[in-house]
């Protein structure tokens, strides 16, 4: 059985990765949720997200998504999270 990201769903991943690599910022776990500058933030990048039909991915085309696959949907949450660096872990 063969268990490695399909070479559909491994672009999606690094794409998502790439986004969020260049989007978020590196103090984003800092933000305290409901100020303005947090709220502005998801706002903004949920729509960056949506324009790229990655904000839900598993939907059709015709209503925003791009009928990606179950691995590539499920797969999109871990991909979202930053390194551990960036989030200030060290692991």
């Amino acid at each position: 059985m063969d268990f490695d990201w399909s070479a559909e769903d491994a672009a999606f991943r690094a794409e998502l990765r790439a986004l969020v690599e260049t989007e978020v910022p590196p103090r984003w776990s800092e933000l305290i949720p409901g100020e303005e500058v947090a709220s502005d933030f998801v706002a903004g990048f949920c729509r960056t997200l949506g324009e790229r039909g990655l904000l839900t991915p598993h939907w059709p085309v015709e209503y925003g998504g791009r009928a990606a696959s179950g691995c590539s949907s499920s797969s999109s949450a871990r991909s979202c999270g930053p390194p551990a660096s960036r989030a200030g872990r060290s692991t």
